[in-house]
């Protein structure tokens, strides 16, 4: 398929080594790409990142989204704070709980068992270590960076990684609720490095 001139609507050839045909040389670049999909914004382009929509209105239209939480919040531990309390009722995030040397952020209680989540800062998945409590736990550690898997480091945008967790905590608290969880401490790790 031939090239087409960037320029909006126009379907001549651009000329050699350049995007703009001949009657559009010069143009702004303001001018490329399509207009935002949102009804108040049809000044503004929109972006393949946003499935055509400028960043404000699919914000705006897709509040719950986790691609909209994650643009929205300033840091990815943040990002997850909101994403489990737009998905999830329930779960606590006042202070921090620590277990061992573990920080838990979100942290739910089920019948007998603690559902824990654990958003790791610096990427490793080292093992916990705890001291036995009261109650059953339930520990999800989700790794926001840069992991291995099949001999490649990987690191994918977190709002793609927030369904996996979504999947995770609803499969944990099915487990609870049918009794299923028979260890005193569980740990799921998600997005570390795969042996």
């Amino acid at each position: 398929m031939p090239t087409l001139c960037k320029y909006e609507n126009c379907r001549r050839r651009p000329k050699m080594s350049d995007i703009f045909c001949s009657l559009h040389v010069g143009s702004s670049p303001i001018t490329i790409g399509a207009k935002c999909r949102g009804l108040e914004c049809t000044f503004t382009s929109g972006s393949k990142n946003f499935k055509g929509y400028c960043s404000d209105c699919y914000i705006r239209i897709f509040k719950d989204d986790p691609l909209s939480i994650q643009t929205r919040c300033k840091t990815k531990e943040i990002a997850i704070n909101e994403f489990i309390h737009c998905y999830f009722d329930g779960f606590q995030h006042p202070t921090p709980l620590w277990i061992g040397e573990t920080r838990i952020d979100n942290r739910i209680v089920i019948e007998n068992t603690i559902i824990c989540i654990n958003v790791l800062r610096n990427g490793t998945c080292n093992n916990i270590s705890y001291e036995p409590l009261d109650h059953k736990i339930i520990i999800i550690r989700i790794n926001t960076g840069k992991y291995m898997s099949n001999g490649k480091s990987v690191n994918p945008m977190l709002y793609t990684r927030m369904p996996t967790l979504e999947k995770e905590i609803n499969h944990q608290i099915n487990r609870v609720l049918q009794k299923e969880n028979n260890n005193v401490v569980e740990v799921i790790n998600l997005f570390c490095d795969s042996v």
